[in-house]
């Protein structure tokens, strides 16, 4: 993408927006495990169950999140984070939003055919 073109403070603000939404897409995954620890002090589902799930979540969802993060350009993550419902256009600074936009662009034709949380929008 053509993020060095954005201004110093500009790709600041969009890398300290990206982090942001990091935390809270990791936040959501996270909270889906909460419900499973829920589940076992209600005695519903097994400790067992609960730490199979951790460790898929460790191998899966969140390795997969990191592997995003660390090679995704923040402007892209941008992008992928507003397909995915995440945040919305108006958060994103007025600088980077031309950017933004083909990220927008290219998550959205590369998952029309594909539900939201697929991992189709994973991949740039």
């Amino acid at each position: 993408m053509e993020e060095s073109k954005l201004s110093a403070e500009c790709r600041s603000e969009v890398r300290k927006l990206a982090n942001k939404l990091w935390d809270k897409e990791l936040e959501s995954e996270l909270l889906e495990l909460r419900k499973l620890l829920e589940s076992m002090e209600r005695r519903e589902i097994s400790a067992t169950q609960v730490a199979e799930s951790i460790h898929e979540f460790h191998d899966g969802i969140y390795r997969k999140l990191i592997e995003i993060n660390q090679t995704h350009e923040p402007v892209l993550l941008l992008g992928r984070a507003i397909v995915k419902g995440l945040a919305r256009e108006e958060e994103i600074p007025q600088e980077a939003r031309p950017l933004v936009k083909k990220a927008i662009i290219f998550y959205r034709t590369k998952t029309s055919s594909f539900d939201k949380r697929s991992s189709a929008i994973d991949e740039p």
